[in-house]
């Protein structure tokens, strides 16, 4: 995380008093990409790139580069490898609005990890993953796979309507839900986050 100086770490004992604090409160903090300053890694690749950060002019390379995906997905891995949820929050940090590739990749790259390194993680980092990150897919996510991927009860339905990822007709996302059973849909499309905003996690 950004400092004054220098990047700060999650697991820096100067953000204890806040996990703590939303422990207290039963409430679920949400991250959402912006603008992280990850274009430095294509400024590099492209003897400086064409200046500031332009969110709708795109480029092969850029894309492949997946600046939004990786921040993300770089921010949730330092939570579980930094034992920020061995010490703080039950079920927390909701992942919102963010592609399926993202969490298979940190998934793999986790357990890929583990392997490595089996004594440098406890609990097992991809169930700690999976147990406190739920993720609002995007309308052209496959949602069967992610439901696979976290487990239904860990997938929110969301819209960013009127911004250009949503849809204009939100409900319209039951399209996406054909291929899953009754009781899941009901999780995902309900009861997932009616139980958020009402403490029950």
């Amino acid at each position: 995380m950004a400092g004054l100086r220098d990047s700060r770490l999650h697991r820096f004992k100067e953000f204890d008093k806040f996990r703590a604090r939303v422990n207290e409160s039963r409430i679920f903090v949400i991250y959402l990409v912006s603008d992280s300053g990850y274009d430095r890694i294509y400024r590099r690749w492209t003897a400086g790139g064409h200046g500031e950060f332009r969110p709708f002019e795109k480029d092969s390379l850029n894309e492949l580069l997946d600046l939004v995906g990786r921040n993300i997905s770089d921010s949730l891995s330092a939570l579980v490898c930094h034992g920020v949820f061995d010490r703080f929050f039950r079920r927390a940090y909701c992942r919102a609005r963010e592609p399926f590739v993202m969490a298979r990749t940190a998934t793999l790259t986790l357990r890929a990890n583990v392997q490595k390194m089996p004594n440098a993680f406890r609990p097992d980092p991809v169930e700690s993953f999976k147990k406190h990150l739920f993720t609002a897919p995007f309308y052209e996510d496959p949602v069967d796979k992610v439901a696979e991927l976290m487990g239904a009860d860990r997938v929110l339905f969301g819209s960013d309507w009127p911004q250009p990822e949503g849809l204009k007709h939100p409900l319209d996302f039951f399209e996406d839900t054909e291929d899953l059973n009754d009781a899941d849909t009901k999780l995902i499309m309900q009861s997932n986050l009616t139980d958020h905003i009402e403490g029950k996690r």
